[in-house]
């Protein structure tokens, strides 16, 4: 992708032990944020829905979110940024049929 970061922050599969898992490759360009994965939901009641929290230099921005119910499902997105861009996603996972949540990682723009 032309003007991203050299270096993409991306992690393996991270499991929230009771509904499903993410896995996402993130990369930064000037403003905005590309996320790669998938979110798997395993066969239980509810879904699995992962969250992505977009931060700037001022604090936080945005949100989006992806669900699964009793499936692997991929998403590919960009959130574009304001001036001066988006320079960290904090991701997490909710069991939907509890509301619990799972933080899964933070990952900087580098």
């Amino acid at each position: 992708m032309a003007g991203a970061d050299p270096l993409t922050p991306a992690f393996a599969e991270i499991c929230n032990g009771t509904s499903g898992c993410v896995t996402a490759d993130i990369s930064f360009s000037n403003r905005s944020a590309t996320v790669v994965g998938n979110v798997f939901d395993d066969r239980n009641a509810g879904s699995t829905t992962a969250v992505f929290d977009f931060y700037t230099a001022n604090g936080y921005y945005s949100t989006q979110t992806r669900t699964a119910t009793n499936e692997r499902k991929p998403f590919h997105f960009t959130e574009p940024g304001p001036v001066g861009g988006i320079n960290l996603v904090r991701v997490g996972l909710i069991a939907n049929a509890t509301g619990a949540y799972t933080f899964v990682a933070d990952v900087y723009k580098l």
